[in-house]
Order: structure tokens, then sequence, then C-alpha cells
């Protein structure tokens, strides 16, 4: 197997806490990141007590599950997960382009999720990923209304826009609650610039809801609404992040499972329906689903380095036939240690 360039801590903080998930055991004995982890799933309740140890078997469980399945795929929100929030990142392109290289040149297939489109999207991937690598990075731009390889240059196609984004555009720019110069949209989204300056938000998704529905824009199984980056955007309802989950699953064997790993794992967070995947970690926020989207992270960690630390965390198995071709990337595997 490739070593990869983990630290020790990254491969063994979760060490006891695997052992004791052990369905004979008392109670499963967790300190350090595990009780940093449940703090953050279950907030600061006592954790002596049967529902504390109901809690800390769950995270055992998932932490058990993580080192012992067989990945095909890894998927990674872009925003707060790839690159920080903010727009720039606070370390080099390198670092990070470094373990995704490692991780495919292990055969392993990549997905990238991200509010942007294409136009500046690929741009900033094809610095982050070697060109070799292209054919299998499948990227979800607009919040996965466009799935695409990086390799793909063709423009974004001529399509007319979507009837309820269009109905959502004019709704909004109608309603008086949102400045009609925060507001852009495209054939499948609409998006509302939300920083105020000094990090303070403008609106809110709830506001952006609220202004739909006084426009009397349809929302039941018409169009979704998600934070992120600094904006909110409105995507149709069968526009989701989540959709490059399902065209990675095609590029794998079926035996092989995916991973995932975003930044805001409860709505409305962009990566919610992401991480809502039963294999997820999240650089950021969790839902309160115990059987998906934990952030076993060190405290104060999260964003790019967080996203270092769980990619130096894979350990990847190489491809089937031993090749490192493009055409040989699907036999490959990786088990995650935490």
């Amino acid at each position: 197997m490739d070593g990869g360039s983990g630290t020790d801590d990254a491969r063994g903080a979760y060490d006891g806490d695997a052992r004791a998930g052990n369905p004979r055991a008392e109670a499963p004995v967790i300190t350090g990141r595990g009780m940093t982890a449940l703090r953050r799933k279950f907030g600061g309740d006592e954790m002596s007590d049967s529902r504390g140890i109901t809690r800390a078997r769950l995270l055992t469980r998932f932490v058990g599950d993580l080192s012992s399945k067989k990945f095909g795929a890894i998927v990674f929100g872009y925003e707060g997960v790839l690159r920080d929030y903010g727009g720039g990142h606070t370390m080099p392109l390198k670092e990070i382009g470094a373990e995704l290289e490692r991780i495919m040149r292990g055969g392993i297939t990549v997905g990238i999720a991200s509010r942007s489109g294409p136009e500046s999207m690929a741009v900033e991937l094809r610095h982050m990923i070697r060109p070799e690598y292209w054919d299998d990075t499948y990227v979800g731009y607009c919040n996965g209304t466009d799935i695409r390889a990086l390799s793909d240059e063709e423009a974004s196609q001529t399509r007319a826009k979507n009837d309820h984004i269009e109905f959502v555009t004019n709704a909004i720019e109608s309603s008086g609650m949102i400045s009609e110069s925060d507001v852009t949209s495209c054939e499948s989204q609409v998006s509302i610039k939300n920083s105020g300056g000094a990090g303070v938000k403008k609106y809110s998704a709830d506001m952006i809801v609220r202004a739909m529905m006084g426009a009397g824009a349809p929302m039941s199984r018409n169009v979704k609404v998600f934070e992120s980056d600094g904006h909110i955007d409105v995507v149709p309802y069968d526009g989701s992040r989540y959709e490059v989950v399902r065209r990675t699953k095609l590029a794998i064997p079926r035996d092989r499972h995916i991973l995932c790993i975003g930044c805001r794992g409860q709505w409305p967070g962009a990566d919610c329906e992401l991480l809502a995947h039963r294999y997820s970690l999240s650089t950021g926020t969790v839902s309160a689903t115990a059987s998906s989207c934990w952030n076993l992270l060190p405290e104060g960690e999260g964003g790019e380095q967080g996203a270092l630390t769980y990619m130096r965390g894979i350990r990847t198995g190489g491809s089937s036939n031993g090749n490192n071709n493009s055409s040989s990337c699907q036999g490959g595997w990786f088990s995650m240690r935490m």
C-alpha cells in the first residue's frame, strides 16, 4: 500500500475507540478527538449515562466502518473543504494537489461539487490536479446541476433557463426584500450575494424562501435553497451535490463504496445532501444524523487543513491490474485510518 504522508496523530487517534467497538464491551473508552466529535454531534451532555454510552458506540461503529470498508471513490465539496471560505487559499495549492495526486495514483476516482460554474471552477481545479487525472475527476458545477469530467473543456451548453429558476429570479427581484444588485442567475441556478462586509450576512436562507413565497413562487418539489461561501443559491429541485455521488458511482466497481467530505452538513448548508451519504465526513458543521456526517478533526481544525488531515488518513490499495493509466483507474480502492 501507498503509505501516504499522514502524521502519527492522524493514524492513531481512534485506535482505542475502534477496539472499544466490540459489542461485548461494557462501554467504549472515548478520549481526545473522540470526545470532541461527540460534542460536535450531540452537544455537551453527560456521557457516562446510558444515552452517552449509546452515542459513544455510534461513534466507534462509524469509525470502524471507515477503516473496514473498501472505497473506490471520494467526493469532495469544494468551498470550505478544498478551498477555505473567503475565496482564497490559506495554504499552497500544491499541498492539496499532492494529496489528490497520491490518491488518484492509487486508482481512485474523484468527484468535486461546487457552487461555481465551469468558467471559473475548471481553471482552479486544473491548477490543482495534473492533466493525466482529469478524465477521472468528475465535477458538479452550480451545485451539481452541471456534471462533467474535468477534461471537458467545452463551454457550458446553451440551454433554456429552467422554468422554475426563471420564475424564482423574477420573484426575488420583485420582492423588495433582496437588492437586485445582489442577484445573478444562469440557466440552472439563482445566486444571491450574501456578504455585507466584515463577515456580516445580509440575508438568510429563510429570508430568501419568504421572498419567493411572498411573490407566489411555488417551493415544494420545484426548487431548493442552500448557503455556501458568502452566497445563497437557489437550484431546481432535482439539482444536488449528491448527483456527483451518483455519477461517480457509475465509474467504480459495484462492490466499492464512496466517501464524501464536505463542510456544512445541516440545512441550509450546501453540503447537507452530500453529507447525508452513509460514509461522510465534515470539515465544519455536522448534521443530527448519527449514522453519517461526523467531524473527526482535532479541535480548532477545519477547511483546507481539515481536508488534508482526512486525505492523509487515506491508505490506497492500488489499481487491480497494477496499472496507473486512465483506463485502469476504476480498479483502485482505499480505506480510511483516523
